[in-house]
């Protein structure tokens, strides 16, 4: 699946334009939330609630189902174990995350797990994996797909 990935420049770092997928909001372009719900709502029909930042999304308990029109629970998982593919990886509020961070996780080795994310770095990255568990300052925990 391919899913376009927005990334800021100088003259665009304010931009608050918001961006629908089939009719429907996702979010404000080029912020983190706004890829994971757009990817979520192609890739598996579903949809979470707005949050105020990424960290938020630690909170959520359901998730709608758009064909469905019903929510599913949607557990979160502390940052022990691996998620799989289309997990949502979840940063706290750190000095680089004022609203903390979410990253949609595209591949799973054994050494690392490679996702895609927007208004950060390059957008695409790979995170270690050491002991059984990933390596990254803040990362908070992470949602997997409901199914």
């Amino acid at each position: 699946m391919e899913i376009t990935l927005y990334r800021q420049d100088n003259a665009t770092t304010d931009s608050q334009e918001s961006m629908y997928w089939n009719g429907i909001y996702t979010g404000i372009k080029y912020q983190c939330v706004e890829l994971a719900r757009r990817y979520y709502l192609i890739k598996y029909g579903l949809l979470f609630e707005e949050v105020r930042g990424a960290k938020d999304i630690t909170n959520l308990q359901t998730i709608y189902h758009m064909e469905n029109k019903r929510y599913v629970q949607w557990p979160t998982y502390s940052n022990t174990g691996l998620p799989v593919v289309g997990s949502l990886l979840l940063w706290d509020t750190t000095e680089e995350f004022s609203y903390g961070h979410v990253a949609v996780v595209i591949r799973v080795s054994q050494t690392y797990v490679e996702v895609i994310e927007q208004n950060y770095g390059t957008g695409r990255r790979q995170i270690p994996i050491e002991n059984g568990q990933l390596k990254s300052v803040g990362l908070l925990a992470f949602k997997m797909p409901p199914y």
